[in-house]
């Protein structure tokens, strides 16, 4: 994320008691005051993500409309100072779709999508942060594909007579450290 982009103002950092600087907030800090989530920003639906959706829509439809998902994505992109016309945006398929993918993790920071957005792209990613110390992190799995992890179905939906199977091989597909 560049340094004149507007989300940047979003996010905190922290010095703790050991004198380790660490993440200190994002979009739903502002709980901190007095533990009301009413002054948080944790919309289910937001314009932005909807935009993205479309570009992405455009560019996964069978004649891959580069045009409209520029359009489309440019709503959004333009939060960076850099971007101001469809010619700063990638203009080929793979160029636009890498772009969507950083957009929507720099857009929808904290909102909960990122899991579902990993595993539709089935795309691999770095988990469980050891130790946070600005700007480098300490990933303690790196590489994790999480459209590869499957969890057990539940014993009663199993024995429950209606021909369900247990996910073979479900222990295996957890991240490991």
């Amino acid at each position: 994320m560049t340094d004149g982009d507007v989300r940047r103002a979003v996010w905190s950092w922290n010095t703790n008691d050991k004198g380790v600087e660490e993440f200190g907030s994002g979009k739903f800090g502002a709980y901190g005051l007095g533990g009301n989530s009413a002054y948080g920003t944790n919309y289910l639906i937001n314009a932005p993500e909807m935009y993205l959706n479309q570009a992405e829509g455009y560019l996964r439809s069978s004649s891959a409309d580069i045009t409209n998902a520029q359009n489309a994505l440019l709503v959004v992109a333009k939060r960076n100072p850099a971007i101001t016309s469809v010619a700063d945006l990638p203009s080929d398929k793979d160029g636009l779709m890498s772009f969507i993918q950083e957009e929507r993790a720099r857009e929808l920071f904290q909102e909960g999508h990122r899991l579902y957005d990993l595993r539709r792209w089935d795309v691999s990613a770095n988990l469980a942060q050891d130790n946070v110390s600005y700007p480098e992190i300490d990933w303690a799995i790196t590489g994790f594909k999480i459209s590869d992890c499957v969890y057990p179905i539940p014993a009663d939906e199993i024995n429950a007579g209606f021909g369900v199977t247990q996910n073979e091989g479900w222990q295996t597909t957890f991240p490991k450290k």
